[in-house]
This record gives structure tokens, sequence and C-alpha cells, in this order.
């Protein structure tokens, strides 16, 4: 059952500023990563840093030049094109279809859990959809805390067009069976905004939820904490070993009442192709469980 109030019913000034710190230290995490790296090369003889394309934009055009264009899906917001990588589901009828959200300077094909399970997750009948997160701006010094808020909520209403979108392209491709429950699968940041946007009134809703790493804030008490209290839906808490924060959040999700949440705790070491594959195999598994046991799925 999804909660029908809104996410900002919330105190405002408390889910915003723990949502902003979360989001910072989920930044400074992923530039510490040293498990993948982005698809281009860097060019350190490049002087005309003004005219230079973003990060981002550089990463959709090498993906663009490596996969095939069957898979590309131009989304459109506001005139504003980004890239989506779809696959079909490999059998008659999908078991549903999946939104996978990478993290923060992350693209739609990165090697650690998005690429792999896009494809993987496509082969064992699912349809996928995976995107990437906006490019966040350079922060302004000086801003105040209304400014910051500002910039928080603009740049919350980026992302969420963004899954929107992506929810859209879905049910288009769905073709005539339009009622294909709809998954998002998302790593760091990803993940976050993926449980902001299933904590809201979606169309259609999210039937299930997957989220690896899932940031938490340095005072223990995790923005997904409050955000867990407007979601009670399917939820599959992927945790990399040694998961501090694992019994807090296990806890909280018995004090809610949370009795559709279940947690995975994943050794350090999992990124390699093998073990990548095994997590997947995994996800699939919790997935085909988890919407038989909802109405209207089995």
């Amino acid at each position: 059952m999804q909660h029908s109030s809104p996410l900002l019913c919330l105190p405002a000034k408390r889910l915003w500023a723990g949502l902003a710190l979360t989001l910072a230290m989920a930044s400074m995490a992923c530039a510490q990563e040293s498990d993948a790296e982005p698809l281009a090369p860097t060019d350190t003889a490049t002087t005309d840093t003004a005219s230079a394309p973003s990060r981002s934009k550089v990463q959709e055009q090498s993906l663009e030049r490596l996969l095939p264009a069957t898979q590309q899906r131009r989304l459109d917001i506001d005139d504003q094109a980004f890239l989506g990588l779809f696959l079909p589901a490999a059998r008659p009828k999908a078991l549903g279809s999946i939104i996978l959200i990478a993290g923060q300077d992350e693209h739609a094909d990165w090697p650690v859990l998005i690429g792999p399970a896009r494809r993987q997750l496509s082969a064992e009948g699912w349809h996928t959809l995976a995107i990437s997160l906006p490019e966040r701006g350079s922060a302004e010094p000086g801003l105040g805390d209304e400014q910051s808020t500002s910039q928080e909520l603009q740049y919350r209403t980026q992302v969420l067009a963004r899954i929107q979108a992506a929810r859209q392209v879905l049910e288009a491709e769905g073709g005539a069976d339009k009622n294909l429950p709809i998954v998002l699968l998302g790593r760091g940041e990803g993940a976050l905004w993926a449980l902001i946007a299933a904590a809201e009134t979606g169309s259609p809703p999210t039937a299930a939820l997957i989220l690896q790493e899932l940031p938490h804030n340095a005072e223990g008490e995790t923005t997904s904490t409050l955000l867990l209290e407007q979601w009670a839906g399917p939820t599959y808490d992927i945790l990399i070993s040694p998961a501090e924060h694992a019994e807090a959040r296990k806890l909280q999700a018995r004090r809610l009442a949370h009795n559709r949440y279940q947690q995975l705790i994943w050794p350090q070491s999992g990124h390699s192709d093998l073990k990548q594959q095994m997590l997947i195999k995994r996800v699939g598994g919790w997935l085909k469980r988890a919407l038989s046991e909802t109405p209207g799925n089995a």
C-alpha cells in the first residue's frame, strides 16, 4: 500500500536540510569511487574550457557512438533532451518494466550494477530503461539558506521530471499491455531519488523499489528514514558490507510496520562481473516474489 500524503508534508526545513547534506555526501563518495571510470577519456590539452561540453554530454556522446541506435531513446523535458537506454523483455509477455537510475556523475550504462542489470534483467523478461541524473551546477558561494533550498527544489523538479518521462516511455514500449508494473532501481544518489519518486504519486505508480548504497547523513538519522514514512511498498535495500546503518534502518522499518522491506548485505568486493551477475540474479528473484505477493500482479 502506498501512502497518499505527499513528500512535502514532512517538515520542509528538516527534510531539505537532511536531503542537501545527504546529496552532498553522496557526491563526495561518488568522486572517491575507483571501481569504474567514465566512458570518455580525459583530455588535459583542452584549453578552451568555457566551450567544452559538460561531462554528462561527453558521456552521452560516447554512449551514442558505442551502443546500437535501437537501444537509444531521446527523452524530452521542456525542449531539453537526454539519453535513455532501452532494452525490451526477452519474452513474449514482459514481467514488468524497470527504470534504472544511475548515481551522480554516472551514466546510463555505468559498469557497476546499472549497465549489467539493464542487460541481464532484460534477458530475464523485463523491459529496462536506464537513465542518468541531471548534472549539478557548481554551488555559488555566499548563498543563503533560502536560495540554497530554491536550487535544491529546482534540481528536484528536474530529476523527478526525468523519472516521469522514463515512466511514459516504458508505458509506451509496453504496447497493448499498459498495466505492466513499473519498478525503480537506483544506485547511490540515484537510489535516493528513486525513493523520493516512489514516495510521491506517480503515473503509473511504482510497484517496487530496489536501492543500492542508499546514502545517509552524518547524524545517523537518514533522509531515507524520513522518506520511508511515505513509502510502504516492496523495498529491496542493498547495502555494501560493512553496513554500519543496516540494523538501524531495519529497526526503523519495523517501527513503521514496513513489512515489505528486505535487506541484502553485499560484499565490498562485489563489483566483479561474476558477483554482479549473482547480485542481479538475486534482484530478479526478489522482484518476482515481491510482485507475486502484490494484489493485481499475481
